[in-house]
């Protein structure tokens, strides 16, 4: 730690922190990322195509049709 002197005189001094804290967390985010992003995307299209199935049944009922 390195201090830093007051040039001005306001009594006041400041110190550089190393930052080595900074740069550990931010390895574990894309790993935690990947799998959880990649796993519910398979499940998406498989309720899509059920619910599209069902849609041309409405359309064909003469009681919806205004």
């Amino acid at each position: 730690m390195t201090t830093i002197s007051d040039p001005n005189n306001l009594d006041l001094s400041a110190t550089l922190w190393e930052q080595p804290t900074f740069n550990q967390p931010t390895f574990n985010q894309p790993t935690f990322n990947q799998p959880t992003f990649n796993q519910p995307t398979f499940n998406q299209p498989t309720f899509n195509q059920p619910i599209l199935a069902k849609r041309p049944r409405y359309a064909n009922n003469k009681k919806n049709v205004v």
